[in-house]
């Protein structure tokens, strides 16, 4: 009998740490204990540590993951669109040109308005496609400006303004 009862008592440890008090509300976690050979629970291993997670979770840790990847999936798709059209506005920018026309002064203080509505409808395009930038010189009643288009608006724009009976001459700006 004492053999036996020898032997029950072989594999068992006492931890002599001293028992701590904690405040009210205070809970205890399980804590595991690691053997020297093996893993807390037989028939477990760190490659299943995943699987572990997911079925004390109760699968709220596999939905989170899917969740996050399609919100991740929607940013990179709206970053791809904004890239996009910056990339599309770039190109308009850099079709765009700057060019010099000659036209009679004084200018009247709403002129860079003026020009933008008067080059648009003489040249079929929008208003804020066409810019004025500012006066170069003025000499004897004769203004320098220089104005910025896409090229097709800015060449139609000095072929209308060298022809006498073209829409830009006999438009708005005729004075």
């Amino acid at each position: 009998l004492g053999v036996s009862v020898a032997e029950e008592h072989t594999h068992r440890h006492h931890h002599k740490r001293h028992h701590h008090h904690h405040k009210p509300g205070h809970r205890h976690r399980h804590h595991h204990h690691h053997h020297r050979n093996g893993s807390a629970h037989e028939g477990t291993n760190s490659t299943n540590s995943s699987a572990t997670v997911i079925a004390a979770t109760g699968g709220n840790l596999a939905i989170k993951s899917l969740r996050t990847a399609a919100v991740e999936r929607q940013q990179v798709s709206k970053t791809k669109d904004v890239e996009g059209k910056l990339v599309i506005k770039e190109a308009i920018k850099k079709d765009d040109v700057e060019k010099t026309l000659e036209v009679n002064g004084p200018l009247p203080t709403d002129f860079a308005e003026m020009f933008s509505r008067a080059v648009a409808q003489a040249t079929n395009t929008d208003p804020h496609k066409v810019r004025f930038l500012k006066v170069l010189s003025e000499n004897n009643g004769i203004v320098k400006i220089l104005f910025k288009a896409s090229s097709q608006v800015a060449d139609a724009t000095l072929n209308q303004a060298a022809d006498p009976d073209s829409k830009l001459v006999n438009g708005p700006l005729h004075n």
